[in-house]
């Protein structure tokens, strides 16, 4: 998922398509390109999902019988909050191939967002089967079982992830699940192991004297205020400045940055209603505005979906 693989993909799928236009499974793959692109904050979203979204359809027009232009275009409905659109995509897709690794996590998703919470997390362990050595099909698991609340499952999960696939750190992800957990100094030293990984001097500067200053909350605070700055000179999702925000405790300033994350149409905005740190934010009624504009009629039924244990605010056992 770097920069220039990603750049380079997208040239060589636009190569092929451009070389033969009925290539279904080069258009899938520019579509798969483009929404990586932005999944990684390489470019703005709802440009690169847009694009997304045509050649998904271009790959569909070239051979409606090929299962991976409708696995591409349920990403992109999915990505922009059409959820019951994007299950009838992934649901045509394991038609047409039951094996089909990208609609397996689709419809994990799906089955998540219904509340079949068993069924979504037994889906996404038929996919790391499927696909046990890539790193896109190995991440579902993890962040689902984070957002089931079930966290030390999430971090067995995410450390398995490792051993197969070190060339995705988890590092930003086991920093999220100590964070829930309260255990703020195994958090804080893999945001630092994280912001190493990709030479961030800056951000690690920003978080560390933010911690001498005003503890774990400080830490989190100067983090979202180094990438605000940065956010000046080049693109930063604004979901990643809330949620940072969020986990200060700076209620505020994060439903502000979650605003701009839905006009830029940040992907992980699907997935607000579930998000363990976002929890401060969610008896605040512009929390509950954010949830209607992203879920439209379901956004109470997907509000429901919370965790009877302790009220929804803790850790399932």
């Amino acid at each position: 998922f770097t920069p220039d693989s990603i750049r380079s993909a997208i040239d060589h799928f636009e190569r092929a398509v451009s070389i033969e236009p009925g290539f279904a499974l080069a258009w899938s793959g520019l579509a798969g390109a483009h929404a990586m692109q932005a999944l990684v904050n390489l470019a703005p979203p709802r440009e690169s999902i847009e694009i997304a979204r045509a050649a998904a359809l271009k790959a569909i027009e070239a051979d409606d019988q090929f299962f991976s232009g409708h696995s591409a275009l349920g990403w992109a409905d999915m990505w922009t909050w059409n959820i019951d659109s994007a299950c009838e995509s992934f649901e045509k897709a394991l038609q047409l191939n039951p094996s089909a690794p990208d609609a397996i996590h689709g419809d994990a998703d799906c089955l998540m967002f219904e509340g079949r919470t068993d069924e979504s997390i037994a889906r996404l362990r038929e996919l790391l089967v499927v696909s046990p050595f890539s790193a896109i099909h190995n991440f579902p698991l993890p962040i689902h079982l984070y957002m089931e609340r079930r966290f030390e499952d999430a971090i067995a999960a995410a450390k398995g992830m490792q051993t197969r696939t070190p060339q995705f750190p988890m590092h930003w992800f086991l920093a999220r699940v100590y964070w829930q957990q309260g255990r703020f100094d195994k958090a804080l030293e893999e945001e630092r192991l994280q912001l190493e990984w990709f030479g961030n001097a800056v951000l690690l500067a920003a978080l560390e004297e933010g911690l001498e200053a005003g503890g774990p909350a400080g830490a989190m605070r100067a983090k979202a205020e180094a990438m605000v700055a940065r956010a000046n000179q080049t693109y930063v999702d604004p979901f990643d400045i809330g949620e940072t925000f969020a986990r200060a405790g700076m209620v505020d300033e994060a439903l502000r940055w979650l605003e701009k994350a839905l006009e830029h149409g940040t992907y992980e905005m699907a997935y607000i209603a579930l998000l363990p740190h976002l929890d401060i934010l969610r008896d605040d009624p512009r929390f509950q505005d954010l949830m209607e504009r992203v879920y439209g009629e379901r956004a109470a039924e997907i509000g429901r979906r919370r965790y009877e244990d302790d009220g929804g605010h803790g850790e399932k056992k």
